[in-house]
């Protein structure tokens, strides 16, 4: 059976309502981004999923590997660090544009325990996680084992604004990070962080392609997944609410699970055809 490694952050969203005119604020708590809820999904359709990350020894970090464990994904390989908290994010109303974020790590390096690989598995990797120089190292490890093993590596480079306030300084590792992967997934929101552009063709044509030729892109206005691959491009309509983390989640998962279900390996995303393309994003 292929396996799914999902490796990412550990880290919570506070959500607080749009109007903070009362006294009391009631917040809603939930695990953050499309990597550890995407891990959930796949762990709710069968899969055996793996989450690779870290995370505190605190009440924080036991809410996270509690979630990914409910949900049937296998936690071992999540490193529980001590000196330091589990990061937060303190978001208002739907706009995470003024997110703030909340981090503390350890002195300690990231250090997590290697899932097996075997050929046809699935890498999933992203978030800020996939920039950030306490992980890098250890992580570009990983990819070039999973690449060895003729693992398909999917990126979602999207994060949050205030995560980096220079992007210029992170363009170099998306860069590398894009010419690791052989297949990204995105968001119109992400190609607006990123590249200062919501054209995701147009982006996908100056950007990627010369570094990783299948792309699929979630436009949020339109709720249609765009594949593009080389000179081809299919699209199909989403249905759910855009701004859904969940939505935005299950497209992952469901993505991760056509390439199982489809039987695509990896140098099978090197001849994919428009059926197969259509399939995929069926």
């Amino acid at each position: 059976m292929r396996k799914i490694i999902v490796i990412g952050e550990c880290a919570l969203d506070i959500i607080f309502p749009q109007s903070t005119d009362s006294d009391e604020v009631t917040a809603r708590v939930v695990p953050a981004g499309r990597l550890l809820n995407g891990a959930a999904a796949l762990g709710d359709m069968g899969h055996t999923v793996t989450f690779m990350g870290e995370t505190g020894r605190d009440f924080t970090g036991d809410l996270i590997t509690g979630f990914l464990e409910r949900h049937g994904v296998e936690t071992r390989s999540i490193d529980r660090y001590t000196g330091a908290t589990t990061p937060v994010n303190l978001i208002q109303g739907s706009d995470t544009s003024g997110a703030i974020c909340m981090r503390s790590f350890p002195e300690d390096d990231f250090d997590d325990i290697w899932p097996r690989v075997d050929e046809g598995d699935i890498i999933v990797f992203g978030s800020f996680f996939a920039i950030s120089a306490r992980s890098r190292k250890r992580l570009m490890e990983f990819l070039s084992h999973c690449n060895e093993r003729k693992a398909i590596i999917m990126y979602l480079p999207g994060f949050l604004p205030g995560q980096s306030r220079r992007i210029t300084h992170e363009m170099p590792l998306l860069l590398e990070n894009l010419e690791t992967a052989d297949i990204v997934i995105t968001r119109t929101e992400d190609l607006k962080t990123i590249f200062k552009s919501e054209d995701d063709e147009a982006v996908y044509r100056r950007h990627i392609d010369f570094y990783c030729r299948p792309m699929i892109n979630f436009d949020r206005q339109s709720s249609e997944l765009h594949f593009f691959y080389g000179k081809e491009r299919v699209s199909r309509h989403v249905e759910g609410d855009p701004d859904s983390l969940k939505l935005n989640s299950l497209i992952m998962a469901h993505i991760a699970d056509r390439l199982i279900a489809e039987k695509v390996t990896k140098e099978g995303l090197d001849s994919l055809d428009i059926d197969k393309m259509e399939r995929i994003i069926s």
